[in-house]
């Protein structure tokens, strides 16, 4: 009987797992594997750049993270973000020359972006007792946080502190900055909580929010060096999925210090879309399209005016 109940067991976890995508299955299985098929992947870019890549900028489907060719995904991401913007209409050539620029390369919508600046004060003149409750949460009274918001031909702001792309083939990518939060040095492992060490990769994993509990499959977490907000940080990544939605979330910490105060600065780049419309190489595409513009508005933004 209790064979009977194991194979049984053995069946409704296959089946429960089979749900979801086995993208990733060769490099992550149940603990990270090392990275040298990652490394191989680009070797050979500049030969099979259009091994996939059709007229109307579309990507034959890969069946797995190893076979992607991130070459191919970048120049089908430009082409596509070259059509959606011919579809507007500008005030003058000067503006359409700068959207095609954009299309081509991501990173001149830092060169073309607004910089801008928030500081607490500002907030406290607007809503005093929103302000009160964020200094409570924060542990910080004053401060200002400054970076460029990237060209509104690829970023739209959707909210405080957020902007979000939303491409032709339905993926969404959310760029998210948050306020500073205070914290005591003798109290922080940034690497530890960035690796994070309680996601279990190829499992169902699951969180409580607003009293009801999701489930949420882990495909793949990694950990990297990032400069975030001008100082040494790290960028950790989780790569998961649900019913309904696919996602790759980068998150990106640092912490400044003195004198045995400090804050934390954290962004978070949400790349996802619905499991039903598109696939993880599509994501995958998309965060190789945007890689160098992330990379240059985190490691330029600042924060400065800190009172604790």
């Amino acid at each position: 009987m209790k064979c009977i109940i194991f194979t049984l067991s053995i069946l409704w976890h296959t089946s429960m797992l089979s749900q979801y995508s086995n993208y990733y299955s060769n490099i992550y299985i149940g603990q990270q594997k090392t990275s040298q098929s990652k490394v191989d992947v680009n070797a050979n870019i500049s030969q099979n750049v259009n091994a996939n890549l059709n007229i109307s900028g579309n990507i034959v489907e890969q069946k797995h993270i190893t076979t992607i060719d991130y070459g191919a995904l970048e120049l089908a991401n430009a082409q596509r973000e070259k059509n959606r913007l011919e579809q507007q209409i500008y005030a003058d050539r000067r503006e359409k020359e700068i959207a095609d620029a954009i299309a081509q390369d991501p990173l001149k919508a830092f060169e073309y972006g607004y910089p801008y600046s928030y500081c607490m004060k500002d907030f406290k003149k607007q809503d005093k007792n929103t302000a009160k409750e964020m200094t409570k949460q924060t542990g910080i009274k004053d401060f200002c946080i400054h970076y460029v918001i990237p060209n509104n031909k690829l970023f739209s702001i959707v909210g405080s502190g957020k902007y979000q792309n939303v491409s032709s083939d339905g993926v969404i990518t959310e760029l998210i900055f948050f306020t500073p939060n205070f914290y005591k040095d003798e109290s922080m492992d940034l690497e530890r909580e960035m690796g994070f060490e309680n996601e279990i990769v190829g499992k169902e994993n699951e969180f409580e929010y607003q009293n009801k509990k999701f489930k949420y499959f882990v495909h793949m977490k990694d950990l990297r060096r990032a400069d975030v907000f001008g100082t040494f940080g790290f960028k950790g990544t989780l790569i998961t999925e649900d019913k309904y939605e696919i996602g790759i979330t980068d998150h990106y910490k640092s912490t400044y210090n003195s004198s045995g105060k400090g804050y934390i600065s954290y962004v978070s780049i949400v790349y996802k879309g619905d499991k039903k419309e598109v696939t993880f190489e599509q994501l995958e595409g998309r965060r190789y399209y945007f890689r160098n513009l992330i990379q240059k508005i985190i490691a330029t933004g600042f924060v400065d005016k800190i009172k604790y």
